[in-house]
């Protein structure tokens, strides 16, 4: 921002409560340390960011796991809704001292999130899930948007797998409006009213995704779209773990995980 003519105000800033500041206190003081390296007074928006909770590390707080003699990660909650019900607390008290503007939720199932809207105070305003026309999720932003909360959209482009890429139908919209696959993707998900986060270091792939801001898919379009064959969904946090979390109390994706 020093060398370039964007101010604070213009910028949209996600930051999060990762999962070793799972109380009330550490999760005041996970988002005052996210501002203090970004050097802003404020963030646009506070989320949690698993509903999984992982033991501190005894001597750093910037650790992300703290392993036990085993090589397992330490999970400190055995019950469940425990860890991140007092974490939304520690976001509730951010946003009341003007930390963060809003707050919400990333990668919390049904169930979970019922539980934070039966003690919050303060209510999430976004919760944030993978979604894209391989992964609708339908079920789940449904429930979310039929609660009064706005789906904010990771992994838009389903990190660019060749099942996207390369999905005919996909193809065949990009073709009948002279754009991307890409392009495609992120339109149709802006037209289901969902925010989209795609992300990308290379500017001419930024200037394509903002382009897909100039068009509109009509509703045949949709309908071809919202007709494509599901796949599973391509991020678990089991997947950005060192190692499987499914045996977590407070895993999000399980059988009976409502998305």
């Amino acid at each position: 921002m020093d060398t370039t003519n964007i101010t604070r105000n213009e910028l949209i800033v996600v930051t999060k409560v990762w999962s070793t500041f799972h109380t009330r206190e550490r999760a005041f003081e996970n988002v005052k340390m996210e501002l203090q390296d970004l050097q802003f007074d404020y963030s646009d928006f506070g989320l949690i960011h698993f509903p999984i909770s992982i033991t501190p590390h005894e001597s750093n707080p910037r650790e992300y796991f703290t392993y036990s003699a085993n090589g397992s990660i330490q999970t400190p909650y055995p019950q469940r809704d425990v860890g991140y019900l007092e974490a939304w607390r520690g976001l509730e008290a951010a946003e009341r001292l003007g930390l963060v503007k809003y707050i919400g939720l990333a990668n919390f199932n049904i169930h979970q999130i019922k539980k934070i809207l039966s003690v919050a105070v303060i209510k999430p305003v976004v919760v944030q899930v993978e979604c894209h026309p391989l992964y609708r999720n339908d079920k789940l932003t449904n429930w979310i948007k039929g609660h009064n909360m706005s789906v904010m959209c990771y992994s838009p482009l389903r990190k660019c797998s060749p099942e996207l890429v390369n999905n005919n139908v996909l193809q065949e919209v990009a073709d009948k409006h002279k754009k991307t696959v890409y392009q495609v993707s992120l339109r149709w998900n802006m037209q289901r009213g969902n925010i989209v986060i795609p992300r990308s270091f290379d500017k001419s792939h930024q200037k394509e995704n903002l382009d897909s801001l100039n068009f509109a898919l009509d509703q045949q379009d949709m309908d071809k779209i919202n007709a494509i064959p599901q796949l599973q969904k391509i991020i678990y946090p089991g997947n950005l773990l060192p190692i499987s979390m499914p045996s977590h109390p407070d895993y999000p994706f399980g059988e009976d995980d409502d998305n």
